[in-house]
């Protein structure tokens, strides 16, 4: 399956997220700014999914 523009932007971002957020957690940022940030992580992941998926 090929990946289109959007679609490799969007994944691209994704992993970018999940990057800064192991890197915040483990600089020890407060929990609640790692968790907002995680929350946003996630929910950037279920859209790139759906995304992905149609």
């Amino acid at each position: 399956m090929e990946m289109t523009m959007f679609e490799a932007v969007m994944a691209t971002m994704l992993a970018a997220l999940a990057l800064t957020t192991w890197l915040s957690w483990r600089a020890g940022n407060e929990r609640r700014d790692v968790r907002l940030l995680a929350g946003l992580t996630g929910a950037w992941g279920a859209a790139t999914a759906v995304a992905v998926a149609l």
